[in-house]
């Protein structure tokens, strides 16, 4: 007799359960959401550029190796610099997919170096990469796949969506210190921020629960209690054996289709300090793709010593020569004339190689 009471006990329950849950929901919104919170972070961390994001350049992708990519069309000017991402999702004017008759094309890929954060479309690595190769009689497009804020498994997954798909001659990785990291950012399309969240929870099922302020407060607590015992930071050797299955699969990736693959490897560029020092912050990093890349004979451009080179002597802080803002708040993105100084070794590297044969 009992039994035909079990049914609407268990209703019962989940209706308070549910109603609690929706209680709890609603008290963190209203006390404390942690969403707005991340934006105002988000603003604090990118001073310059959180604009950009705010005004879409982003949008979730449903693959969990990318997470996130550029939103098709999206187009604004920020401080007289021109962010304009084309229809097939990539920053610059538009372009066919299939490559024009008698035309070399060049893809780099990388993060918001790659991308050019703080200068202008013509002025980016890419660009400058382009004028410096079809100098030489090429006709050649260097194609900016660059995403602001990708690790290096982001940009393998983005070279086999996007990149591969341009049928490129030539790809151009251009490796930063602190794409060395396992964990990626997530994107939350409703307050247009890029927030961490590693639980162990499936890609497809935190796009919903990203909408919950208690399920956002958990990821935060994770987050950082990851951060506070390290596991976040690029520095050290913790990421670099997954660092390196993503690049070995990206010299393989390219390996199997007959396509050549550049790495030039930017080091971390915190101080003008650090950079000269051997053993400074990020020398490891640098050090262990170069050697990753002489051991798998990829063509490498190592760009400390391009660097090191516009030193005027020992105690002459010459980043501040080449980055946007060196003063606080800080902006450590190169400005054109950093791009064109490392823009123009690894042209000569392609040019001497013959890596991009004349047609």
């Amino acid at each position: 007799m009992a039994r035909p009471r079990l049914l609407p006990r268990l209703l019962l329950a989940v209706a308070v359960s549910a109603l609690a849950l929706a209680a709890a929901e609603w008290a963190v919104r209203a006390l404390h959401d942690p969403r707005p919170l991340e934006r105002r972070e988000q603003r604090e961390i990118f001073p310059f550029y959180y604009p950009l994001a705010e005004a879409g350049l982003f949008t979730r992708d449903p693959e969990e190796r990318l997470r996130y990519r550029l939103t098709p069309g999206f187009d604004m000017a920020l401080d007289g610099r021109r962010y304009r991402v084309n229809s097939l999702g990539l920053r610059g004017r538009e372009l066919p997919l299939q490559r024009p008759a008698g035309q070399q094309r060049v893809v780099v890929l990388g993060d918001s170096f790659a991308f050019g954060l703080g200068v202008d479309e013509g002025e980016t690595f890419p660009a400058q990469l382009e004028r410096l190769l079809a100098a030489g009689g090429r006709p050649v497009e260097v194609v900016n796949l660059g995403v602001p804020g990708y690790h290096t498994g982001q940009e393998l997954a983005w070279l086999e969506r996007a990149g591969f798909a341009l049928d490129p001659d030539l790809v151009v990785l251009l490796y930063y210190g602190n794409d060395e990291i396992g964990e990626a950012f997530q994107y939350d399309p409703a307050f247009r921020v890029l927030y961490g969240d590693a639980l162990p929870v499936p890609y497809a099922l935190k796009g919903l629960l990203a909408r919950s302020a208690i399920y956002r407060w958990l990821a935060r607590a994770d987050i950082g209690r990851l951060r506070r015992r390290g596991d976040l930071s690029s520095l050290g050797s913790r990421h670099w054996p997954v660092t390196e299955q993503r690049l070995e699969s990206m010299f393989r990736a390219c390996a199997g289709r007959g396509t050549p693959l550049l790495l030039a490897n930017l080091p971390l560029l915190w101080s003008s300090e650090a950079l000269a020092s051997p053993g400074g912050p990020g020398w490891e990093n640098s050090e262990r793709a170069n050697r990753l890349a002489e051991r798998r004979g990829v063509p490498l451009v190592d760009l400390r010593p391009v660097l090191l080179a516009t030193r005027g002597g020992p105690g002459d802080d010459f980043l501040r020569r080449l980055l946007i803002s060196p003063d606080p708040p800080q902006d450590h993105h190169l400005t054109a004339a950093g791009y064109a100084i490392i823009a123009a070794p690894v042209a000569e590297r392609i040019i001497e190689e013959d890596l991009l044969p004349l047609p």
